[in-house]
């Protein structure tokens, strides 16, 4: 049986899919390994307290999981261009490779929530076998060229990336 491949899928947001390839931020994707989804939890967990009907959070600790998951599901993040939130790396007007986890983090805190939710929610998608890969299948939805095939109902919104 073929497990899910670990090397990193480039992924660009819903929203910026009609932007021309070369001006389009692609977040590389590490595939989660099976017992991520647990400690994912675990992580969000430890910063709740529960006491009788009321539930504590928090802030730092929840913060801290944030960047945790970010850091464990985005391994490089290529031609982003960061706000006035950090003018230090605005000046540079855009970056072409992010590898380093500090800056990663900084990124994190740069984009808006819902592009935050839809990278790590993709990360759980790609993470998942398919039936056809459960029962042994070598074929894969995802194309050697990095678009993704169709499966009964099923589309994946990876796009093109052209390497370079």
């Amino acid at each position: 049986m073929r497990g899910i491949s670990r090397q990193a899928i480039p992924y660009v947001l819903t929203r910026d899919q009609g932007v021309p390839d070369g001006e389009q931020t692609t977040f590389w994707i590490r595939p989660r390994k099976g017992d991520s989804g647990a400690k994912i939890v675990a992580r969000y967990t430890a910063a709740e307290r529960t006491m009788g009907q009321y539930r504590e959070i928090s802030e730092s600790r929840w913060r801290q999981a944030d960047v945790k998951t970010w850091l464990d599901t985005v391994e490089r993040v290529e031609n982003f261009w960061f706000s006035d939130e950090f003018p230090e790396l605005a000046a540079h007007e855009w970056m072409a490779d992010i590898t380093d986890p500090d800056v990663l983090t900084k990124v994190m805190r740069d984009i808006a929530l819902e592009d935050y939710n839809e990278i790590i929610n993709y990360a759980a998608k790609v993470s998942s076998l398919t039936d056809q890969e459960k029962n042994g299948s070598s074929s894969s939805p995802i194309s050697s060229r990095g678009s993704a095939r169709s499966e009964k109902g099923k589309s994946a919104i990876l796009v093109p990336h052209a390497s370079g």
